[in-house]
């Protein structure tokens, strides 16, 4: 079915995109991008999960991400720094914002998560926290399970559980053991990661941990 956002009609079937009715050249990979952000939306990919997608068992240096987003930008007619159609979430990766007629509701996240001084969007739905390059929120630390936990998220209430990590997860300063809903200003520790959850339409009271202080695990050497 085709996506249209202001000007532009994305028609994937047809392998096209058309701006008032002219055919837009894009490359196979700019296509290919433009396409998993679409598709994705309006939740954010990570650099990570992109990469695989787009190069997969192949090594690209990031600066050949950043080089193809520059051209789709151009092709869209936006600024290489970003415009009102692909936004980058620094320290993170990229998302496609819907058109306000399309989805106005979730034209900008919510939710979010702050660690490593990154802010890191959470989208509707679910949302895998975990050192796998494939999950929603992938974080680097060999403390870090796979798959750790899952952030369920929905109109009305954010919940997070622990998918049976080997170092658990905790928020306020006790261990989850099944869902638990989330309140804006919630720290979360993944392992020994401290990460803190921000919720704009559900605002509470900022949390804190006494006496914790986030470690940072060293990578294995391969």
């Amino acid at each position: 079915m085709p996506v249209r956002f202001g000007d532009f009609t994305f028609d994937d079937d047809r392998r096209q995109l058309e701006k008032n009715a002219e055919d837009i050249h894009l490359s196979p990979k700019e296509f290919e991008l433009l396409k998993l952000l679409i598709d994705n939306r309006p939740n954010a990919l990570s650099k990570a999960m992109l990469h695989r997608d787009l190069w997969p068992d192949t090594f690209v240096s990031e600066v050949s991400l950043a080089a193809l987003v520059a051209r789709l930008r151009s092709a869209l007619g936006e600024p290489a720094r970003g415009g009102g159609i692909i936004r980058t979430i620094h320290g993170f990766g990229y998302a496609f914002v819907p058109d306000t007629g399309e989805a106005a509701a979730v034209s900008v996240a919510a939710c979010w998560l702050t660690w490593n001084n990154q802010r890191i969007p959470i989208g509707e739905g679910t949302n895998v926290i975990g050192r796998s390059s494939d999950v929603q929120i992938p974080i680097e630390s060999d403390l870090v399970s796979r798959r750790h936990a899952v952030l369920q998220v929905s109109q009305t209430e954010v919940t997070i559980e622990d998918l049976g990590s080997k170092n658990g997860t905790w928020v306020r300063g006790e261990r989850v053991r099944g869902p638990v809903s989330l309140e804006d200003g919630d720290n979360i520790l993944i392992g020994t990661e401290c990460l803190t959850f921000h919720n704009l339409l559900m605002p509470g009271r900022t949390h804190s941990l006494p006496g914790f202080a986030p470690v940072t695990a060293r990578r294995k050497s391969s």
